[in-house]
């Protein structure tokens, strides 16, 4: 029923995260593990690779510095896709909200988590669960790689790129993209999920990042949220990305953010003016905490 697909290059990891895989898919599965320490190919090219070979009609592509504490959690969320044909992805970490801007930064409003980080090696601990408490499925625009459900139609109709993205980043948002032009794309928030990790953030995914940009500029900014959103969580959204291109003192962008507002809501400017200044102090404030 289900083939999990994983690229490793730890011994250790890899141990882990089948033996835990195991024991909490709860449905007929398969691994298909890639060695990539010889090799050291993209993860686009892995998982491309990795997918022809899946005899299952649901693929789940997982770090292995991953464990998942919810016993059944494959049962799940193919009860979801089998429920809804429109949905195409399912993560555990996804946002609502994609930016122009060409440096990463999540709105808090946009953001639904469920994960547990872990760094080994200095022992920093972070739980993120937003919204918190609340176990459900959310529409979103990207997912993250840590994990990703999903089923072989859906990557057969819009595989890796391989050819863009040759490293270990923003391969799991440009998926997401790919996906959400004709499916929804999902977080869940039902699983327990803990990562061994805080994810890399340097030169070389900076420079993905642009790449990303510069590939899917013509959809940006772009906001997929559930449809449980407020008008003032919209609001505090685009707030949030109108102050990133003001730091920037980037008015182009400040001011189309600020016209996909208006699309968005149909309100008039000087409403939606006086909004984004009163919510103001507590978006920046929202992004101080953790």
């Amino acid at each position: 029923m289900l083939s999990i697909i994983i690229c490793s290059i730890s011994p250790e990891f890899r141990k882990q995260v089948v033996e835990n895989l195991a024991q909490s898919v709860g449905c007929e599965h398969e691994f298909i593990i890639f060695d990539n320490r010889e090799y050291q190919y993209g993860l686009c090219k892995v998982y491309n690779l990795c997918a022809r070979q899946a005899k299952y009609p649901y693929l789940c592509f997982a770090h292995e510095d991953i464990v998942i504490n919810t016993n059944g959690w494959a049962r799940k969320l193919i009860a979801h896709i089998q429920n809804d044909e429109n949905i195409g992805a399912i993560g555990v970490a996804g946002i609502g909200f994609v930016s122009e801007r060409a440096k990463p930064s999540t709105p808090r409003a946009a953001a639904f988590f469920r994960v547990k980080h872990i760094d080994k090696h200095t022992g920093r601990r972070a739980h993120i669960w937003r919204p918190k408490g609340k176990e459900g499925l959310y529409r979103v625009a990207t997912i993250d790689g840590q994990f990703i459900f999903t089923t072989k139609k859906v990557w057969s109709e819009f595989p890796f790129d391989e050819e863009r993205f040759t490293h270990f980043h923003l391969y799991d948002l440009d998926f997401s993209m790919q996906v959400n032009t004709r499916y929804k794309v999902m977080a869940s928030t039902e699983l327990d999920i803990t990562h061994f990790s805080f994810g890399t953030y340097n030169d070389t995914h900076r420079a993905f990042y642009q790449k990303f940009i510069e590939k899917w500029k013509h959809r940006l900014p772009l906001m997929l949220m559930p449809e449980t959103a407020t008008p003032v969580t919209v609001a505090k959204v685009f707030t949030h990305d109108i102050l990133n291109h003001l730091r920037d003192r980037n008015l182009k962008l400040a001011r189309r953010s600020f016209m996909h507002l208006q699309r968005y809501t149909q309100r008039s400017p000087w409403q939606l003016g006086l909004q984004c200044l009163l919510l103001t102090p507590s978006v920046l404030l929202s992004t101080l905490r953790p």
